[in-house]
C-alpha cells in the first residue's frame, strides 16, 4: 500500500516508509520474545539540536493523587538462578570520545530530587575502573 490508509491490526512485517502517527489512547506491543526495537537516529550535521527519542508524559490534572513516570524499566528476572547472568536496568553503552562534550547522564533543573536510590545490599554511585 501507498499513499494514506488504515489498517486495524496486523502480524508479520509491516513497513511503515513514512511519518506514522498512532492514534490516542491506543497502544504498541511487543509480544514476549526475542524481538526488539532498535531505532537508527542520523540527523543532519546542521540541526543544531538533535534527539533521538522524546517521551512526554503528562498528569491528568484530577484530585486523584497520581505516580507518572516517564519510562520504566520492568525487568523480570524469573526466578533466574544462573549465578553467571548479568542484569542492566539500564546500560549506557561505551563510546569513543570525540572532541564534543560527552555527557553518559544529564538531570535538568527543577527536580525536588535529582536522583533516588533504593538499595538492599549497597549503593555505588561512582566507581572507577
Amino acid at each position: 500500500m501507498s499513499g494514506t490508509g488504515t489498517f486495524s491490526t496486523g502480524t508479520g512485517t509491516v513497513s511503515l516508509n513514512g511519518d506514522t502517527t498512532i492514534a490516542a489512547n491506543k497502544n504498541v506491543s511487543l509480544a514476549d520474545g526475542t524481538g526488539t526495537i532498535h531505532p537508527t537516529f542520523s540527523p543532519n550535521g546542521t540541526t543544531a539540536t538533535a534527539t533521538g527519542a522524546t517521551f512526554t508524559p503528562k498528569f491528568g490534572i484530577d484530585v486523584t493523587d497520581q505516580t507518572l513516570t516517564g519510562v520504566l524499566v520492568n525487568p523480570n528476572t524469573n526466578s533466574n538462578t544462573d549465578a553467571g547472568d548479568t542484569l542492566y536496568g539500564i546500560n549506557i553503552d561505551t563510546i569513543t570520545g570525540t572532541a564534543a562534550n560527552e555527557v553518559g547522564l544529564r538531570i535538568g533543573t527543577g527536580y525536588d530530587t535529582g536522583i533516588s536510590v533504593a538499595f538492599r545490599r549497597h549503593c555505588c554511585l561512582c566507581r572507577w575502573y
